[in-house]
């Protein structure tokens, strides 16, 4: 299917906060080549009747395809790659179970594993002991993700082989978090380090970290 057939007149609209995992979002869409328009979401404006209105869940990223939302990341990525053929394998292709294995995994795994490092509040992480055990417990967990994320994907040009699919942009904002953890940041993983610095590097990955107000990426390279 063609990117004309995927969307009509009305161009897609990205609802979004700047810091969470919006960028990977971001990324499909300029690779999709399809007209859309971002609109920017405060944290306190999530629960407002207006966002309520379109998204009774309260959560961004949130697509809105046809006036219908659609969220979650995993979600929005496998909706591009089922319908814009150069974003992700054909079905009934073996490449498929490979990436939607690997969306899912980003989606499932390792991003849930990094929101208790994120925001220690939300897990009664209030003393200075607490913290650093929930930090600590969340790396591991990182680590772990991370870690079978390289055993299935070391040696390939893009994680589901020689061409790039949504999966990569999934994994831009998730491995970026990664670089912050003090033990077994994303740096420690050479394949995912280079990878992270060739995405950074595409001129239309840089146009689409605009909206979310970051500026060109580099990221650091492990010590040899």
């Amino acid at each position: 299917m063609t990117v004309a057939d995927t969307v009509s007149d009305n161009p897609l609209l990205l609802h979004c906060t700047p810091g969470i995992c919006a960028p990977g979002v971001h990324i499909a869409l300029e690779w999709a080549g399809v007209r859309y328009e971002n609109n920017r979401v405060s944290r306190k404006n999530l629960k407002s009747e207006v966002h309520l209105a379109r998204n009774p869940s309260a959560v961004v990223p949130t697509l809105s395809v046809a006036g219908k939302p659609l969220t979650g990341v995993s979600a929005i990525t496998l909706w591009f790659a089922w319908r814009i053929s150069d974003l992700g394998p054909n079905r009934g292709d073996n490449a498929r179970f490979d990436f939607e294995h690997t969306v899912v995994l980003l989606g499932g795994t390792l991003h849930p594993y990094i929101w208790p490092w994120l925001t220690l509040q939300h897990y009664g992480a209030t003393s200075t002991g607490d913290q650093a055990k929930v930090k600590g417990a969340a790396e591991q967990l990182i680590k772990k993700a991370l870690s079978t994320l390289v055993a299935q994907h070391d040696g390939r040009t893009w994680l589901c082989g020689d061409t790039k699919t949504v999966a990569d942009a999934d994994l831009l904002p998730m491995a970026r978090w990664g670089y912050e953890p003090k033990h077994h940041p994303t740096s420690q993983f050479p394949y995912l380090d280079r990878h992270m610095n060739n995405l950074a590097a595409l001129p239309d990955v840089q146009a689409a970290m605009a909206p979310e107000g970051l500026k060109p990426m580099t990221f650091s390279t492990p010590s040899p």
